[in-house]
C-alpha cells in the first residue's frame, strides 16, 4: 500500500527566494507579492542589507486574541521587526553574506512557514493547557476563510478541532461527502475523526454556522507529546487543503478516463466504417495506372 500523501506546510516560492538570497554573496533586489492559501498575502522585499518577509492574514486579530502571538514570538525571536504597513507580521533577515547550507535551509524553511505558524500558535496553546490537565475552557473560533472556520476546544487532556467545509462547485459537494465518509473510518494511532454532513457537532451548539459538512478531530495525549506536536499540527492544520487537493485530483482522473474512453469508442467507430473501393485500370510497374485507348467507330 502506498504511503499517504501529505502536503507541504511551507510556501515553495518563499523558500526558494529566501534560500537564493542567503546563498548568494551579492544578493539581488527583490520585491515580490504572493497570494497563498486561505487568502494569505506575502510580501518579500529587500532594503539595504535586510530581506524582509511580511505576511497578511485575515484572522490575525482572532489569533492574537487567543494566544497565538506568543508561540510566533517564541519561534521567530530576534527576526521579528516592526510590521510593514497593511501587513500583520514582518521578519527581517540579514543578507549580503553566504550562509552555510544548513543555516540557509533552516532560515528559509522558517520564513516560508510563517503562514502555518500563525494558526499553529492557537493549537500549541491548547496543547500546553491539555498537557497540564487544565479545566475545559471556552471554544475558540478562527475564521480563517470566508464562510469557513476552525474551532478549538480543550477539555482536560483532550483537544477537539472542528473544521467547517464549504464547496463552491456542486460537483465538489458530492466528492466531498465521499471523502468525508472515508475520514470517519478510524485508523490505528491516528486521531479519531467524526464527520457531519448536515447538522454541526454538539460542541458547536449555540454557535451560528452553516456549511456543507463538518469534520471533528479528537487529539489525545499521545498526539501532542513533545516529539509529535509539530507533526500533529502539520497534519491537522492542512486538512482542508488536503481534502480539496484530492477532490481536484479525483476529478482530473475521471476526466482523463472519460477522454480515453471516448478515444477508444472513436477508434471502434472508424474501424466499423465501410471503405469505398474505387476501380482503377491495370497498373504499371511504377504503380501508376496504364492509359488505355478506345477505338471509336
Amino acid at each position: 500500500m502506498a504511503p499517504p500523501l501529505t502536503l507541504e506546510t511551507y510556501n515553495r516560492i518563499v523558500y526558494d527566494v529566501v534560500h537564493t538570497q542567503l546563498t548568494t554573496e551579492k544578493a539581488e533586489e527583490v520585491d515580490i507579492t504572493i497570494a497563498d492559501f486561505n487568502q494569505v498575502i506575502w510580501h518579500l522585499w529587500t532594503a539595504e542589507d535586510k530581506l524582509n518577509v511580511s505576511i497578511s492574514c485575515k484572522c490575525w486579530n482572532q489569533i492574537k486574541a487567543n494566544g497565538g502571538e506568543e508561540y510566533f514570538k517564541k519561534v521567530y525571536g530576534s527576526l521579528l521587526t516592526r510590521p510593514e504597513p497593511k501587513y500583520d507580521v514582518t521578519i527581517a533577515i540579514t543578507i549580503g553574506k553566504v550562509y552555510p547550507e544548513a543555516d540557509a535551509a533552516k532560515i528559509s524553511r522558517l520564513a516560508s512557514r510563517m503562514s502555518r505558524n500563525l494558526l499553529a500558535g492557537v493549537l500549541h496553546k491548547m496543547m500546553d493547557q491539555a498537557a497540564q490537565r487544565a479545566p475545559g475552557g471556552k471554544i475558540v473560533q478562527i475564521d480563517y476563510r470566508p464562510n469557513e472556520s476552525v474551532w478549538f476546544k480543550q477539555d482536560g487532556d483532550r483537544i477537539t478541532v472542528i473544521f467547517s467545509i464549504n464547496f463552491d462547485d456542486q460537483d465538489d459537494v458530492v466528492f466531498g461527502h465521499v471523502f468525508l465518509n472515508e475520514f470517519s473510518k478510524n485508523m490505528p494511532g491516528a486521531p479519531s475523526c467524526d464527520t457531519y454532513l448536515k447538522d454541526p457537532p454538539s460542541e458547536l451548539a449555540g454557535i451560528r454556522t452553516r456549511a456543507h459538512g463538518y469534520a471533528s478531530f479528537l487529539l489525545e495525549a499521545r498526539h501532542y507529546a513533545p516529539q509529535k506536536r509539530e507533526a500533529t499540527c502539520d497534519v491537522v492544520l492542512t486538512f482542508r487543503n488536503y481534502l480539496h487537493y484530492h477532490i481536484k485530483c479525483s476529478k482530473a482522473y475521471l476526466h482523463i478516463r472519460m477522454r480515453t474512453r471516448v478515444d477508444s469508442l472513436l477508434q471502434v467507430l472508424n474501424r466499423a466504417r465501410q471503405e469505398v473501393h474505387v476501380a482503377v485500370g491495370p497498373r504499371q510497374a511504377g504503380g501508376a495506372p496504364k492509359r488505355t485507348f478506345v477505338r471509336r467507330t
